[in-house]
């Protein structure tokens, strides 16, 4: 451990010395004080070469959660199951498919990214008016996004272990099928 004295020490002995050079007399108080601090020291850790600040450092740091998924490529390209998922919510949707393929990684289960189904519109009409006026009438559309993953190259009891998983932490809104 090497020891150094403190900031704060040596601008109490730079203070010290100055007045001692100025034609104003100290006081042996004033010198006993600044010997006490000279005599002071802190530990400070052995500074390393300073380094010019590398682009990655400056980079924002991305968690890992909220990185693109990582997805194990097949071993034999055998199918095992398909996992389809829908919801009037694209972005819990989006959540649960992350969530999922995490979980996949997580348990060695290899499978692909998800691919997008067709989304299925289906408008309602309905009348306004309880009694009359048939011509003023209210549109509602619904929409139900569809994900499909495909689930290769697992053994029965991980695959029924991850969808038992999945099952158990279902996000509200999300069917899986």
């Amino acid at each position: 451990m090497i020891l150094r004295p403190t900031p704060t020490v040596l601008g109490h002995l730079a203070r010290a010395s100055l007045s001692s050079r100025t034609t104003v007399a100290c006081s042996s108080a004033v010198l006993r004080h600044s010997r006490h601090l000279a005599t002071a020291v802190s530990p400070v850790r052995p500074t390393s070469p300073i380094q010019p600040p590398s682009k990655e450092l400056n980079e924002p740091q991305i968690p890992y959660a909220f990185q693109e998924p990582p997805v194990r490529s097949p071993t034999h390209n055998i199918p095992v199951a398909t996992l389809h998922l829908r919801s009037h919510h694209v972005d819990r949707l989006r959540l649960f498919l992350h969530f999922a393929l995490h979980a996949a990684y997580a348990m060695n289960i290899p499978c692909t990214h998800p691919t997008y189904l067709p989304t299925k519109r289906s408008l309602i009409t309905v009348v306004k008016s309880p009694f009359i006026f048939k011509k003023t009438q209210e549109n509602f559309e619904e929409k139900v996004h569809k994900r499909l993953v495909k689930i290769y190259d697992t053994h029965p009891l991980v695959l029924s272990q991850w969808l038992q998983y999945l099952q158990a932490n279902a996000m509200a809104g999300v069917g899986i099928k």
